[in-house]
């Protein structure tokens, strides 16, 4: 379970990296704020996995990193600034800040 969890969470977390509209993305097709609201899913994710899918006591070592990974992306996340470059926005309003980021 632990190494399913690993390799689940990591899936996940590349593929929303991969197709979200920000520079690096192959794809823009996931906007910035779903990509936010999947951070705060994943850690939260990473740091339960090993309690739901009980291999906290059997596998203390990947249990402690996918803690540690969850907290640091959580963390992480809430130093983010997710504002939106591009217009795509969850809503569907494409109109961004007329000053611009960082302006």
């Amino acid at each position: 379970p632990a190494k399913a969890a690993g390799w689940a969470l990591g899936g996940a977390a590349l593929g929303v990296s991969l197709f979200t509209d920000y520079r690096l993305s192959l794809a823009k097709l996931i906007p910035i704020e779903a990509h936010e609201l999947s951070d705060y899913a994943y850690g939260a994710g990473a740091v339960l996995a090993p309690f739901l899918l009980g291999y906290a006591k059997r596998r203390p070592v990947a249990a402690a990193v996918h803690v540690l990974v969850g907290v640091f992306t959580v963390a992480a996340s809430l130093y983010t600034d997710y504002r939106c470059q591009t217009g795509m926005h969850l809503g569907g309003e494409l109109a961004t800040d007329p000053e611009g980021i960082g302006a």
